[in-house]
């Protein structure tokens, strides 16, 4: 993951360093969907190892980042516990797999 730090129309890599590209995607569509799961994959999968066990704390769920995160945790087998400053992103949160929904404007989190 962090040893080919290449964009470009024509690069030379090895085929292991490789991600393909879904058919049901164009070339951009693949290139901006990459970016918000690689740095969730390499957070939760790599480095912190998440799985069936474990619960993550996805702050800022409602972004692009923040579906990922909750979407990767699942992968994982992982519960997700997905934090929102309103309630109107509440209904979009579950539908992307969040197993808790915690509106930060409506309690006191740290109590």
């Amino acid at each position: 993951m962090n040893l080919y730090f290449t964009y470009g129309e024509v690069i030379t890599v090895p085929d292991y360093a490789l991600v393909g590209q879904p058919k049901s995607l164009s070339f951009a569509q693949a290139a901006a969907v990459w970016m918000m799961f690689v740095t969730a994959y390499g957070a939760l999968i790599n480095d912190a190892k998440v799985g069936k066990a474990g619960f993550v704390l996805v702050s800022a769920a409602s972004s692009s980042m923040g579906i990922a995160a909750i979407r990767l945790a699942n992968y994982a087998g992982a519960g997700c516990i997905a934090l929102t400053h309103t309630s109107a992103q509440t209904k979009q949160l579950f539908e992307a797999g969040a197993s808790h929904v915690i509106v930060t404007d409506e309690i006191d989190l740290v109590q």
